[in-house]
């Protein structure tokens, strides 16, 4: 792994810093192998996240979860005009 920093490395930030980057188990499951395996684990993991396979379902899964919280979003909005629009004068 590169120098330990957030941001520096998929497998730091999931290991490490236990950051959510993909969501649904998957940083999970890296997290338990990593840590029931050790330096076989984090060799396996290493490889793993750093495939092009990783990283091309990692960019849909993210695309994915921003799109969704864009949805979100917009329907909190319109909750929260709905609301306004229904507040008595």
């Amino acid at each position: 792994m590169p120098n330990g920093k957030p941001g520096d490395h998929p497998l730091t930030d999931i290991v490490t810093h236990r950051t959510r980057l993909i969501g649904g188990g998957v940083d999970e499951e890296i997290f338990n192998i990593v840590t029931e395996f050790g330096q076989k684990g984090v060799a396996k993991m290493e490889a793993f996240v750093t495939s092009e396979d990783f990283s091309n379902a990692a960019a849909v899964i993210q695309h994915q979860q921003k799109l969704l919280r864009d949805q979100l979003i917009d329907t909190w909005n319109q909750l929260i005009l709905e609301r306004r629009r229904d507040l008595p004068e």
